[in-house]
């Protein structure tokens, strides 16, 4: 199957990425935010990207879905207690036993200083609220559990080295919780734990929609017809119809 070439703007219109990561590029020209032929689900995972796909969201209110959340990955930057220190907080999620290995005190002194001081849960939902009463149609996300990943010493280096420290997973429930627990009181959508290039998101989602009907065998637009029988729908009519229902907190077929 040939994954190049896009169908007419008409068909596009209707298509939907429902979990994506653009602001995770360096730069997103204000061009592409502008042309963006499909609608995309951006979404939050860290403290420095919750105003980038806030900023996101209002440059394209028409194609961007903003889902505003903290990622499992990065909940050992959130404080349960918004009055611990730096070194303690750090110290009772990684080294919390009675008698911590040589190896893991080392490690703890190297990645110690390249950590940022924690956040606040408090501040995490004061901010979470603004983000998702700003926009009604905002979602939470991305959020979630991760029993097994590790802390890498320095997230953004181009090849990450891990320590030896995972996240409590009582810490990381807590953290996921009260998101949740907000996200009801609100009555929003949840997405749970892609593609980063926001240039390159119509063609990718384009190719994961003809894969689609490939193997469900379904028929795929090629133009838009607007009136069209059930038993003659096509593949983005039908993932249309599946995204419309999930906003409306239905069951999808």
């Amino acid at each position: 199957m040939s994954m190049s070439g896009l169908p007419p703007a008409s068909v596009l219109e209707h298509v939907v990425d429902v979990h994506c990561h653009p602001t995770d590029a360096l730069h997103i020209p204000a061009e592409s935010i502008s042309r963006l032929p499909i609608t995309i689900c951006a979404m939050s995972s860290m403290e420095s990207d919750q105003q980038l796909v806030h900023e996101l969201a209002l440059a394209n209110p028409t194609r961007v879905v903003p889902c505003f959340g903290y990622h499992p990955w990065f909940s050992y930057r959130i404080s349960i207690s918004s009055s611990a220190s730096k070194d303690d907080h750090y110290w009772n999620l990684f080294l919390n036993s009675s008698s911590p290995t040589e190896h893991n005190l080392t490690a703890f002194k190297q990645l110690l200083p390249l950590l940022p001081n924690p956040i606040s849960l408090t501040d995490v939902l004061v901010e979470l609220r603004r983000n998702l009463e700003a926009f009604p149609g905002a979602m939470l996300g991305e959020v979630g559990l991760d029993r097994v990943f590790r802390v890498p010493y320095d997230y953004s280096a181009a090849q990450r080295r891990l320590t030896p420290f995972t996240v409590p997973f009582d810490h990381q429930l807590a953290i996921l919780e009260a998101q949740i627990d907000l996200a009801v009181e609100l009555d929003r959508l949840l997405a749970e734990s892609d593609f980063n290039n926001i240039d390159h998101c119509a063609q990718r989602t384009w190719d994961m929609v003809k894969i689609i009907a490939e193997v469900k065998g379904w028929a795929l637009e090629t133009e838009w017809i607007e009136d069209v029988e059930e038993d003659k729908w096509g593949t983005v009519r039908k993932l249309e119809r599946n995204w419309l229902a999930f906003k409306m907190g239905q069951t999808t077929r």
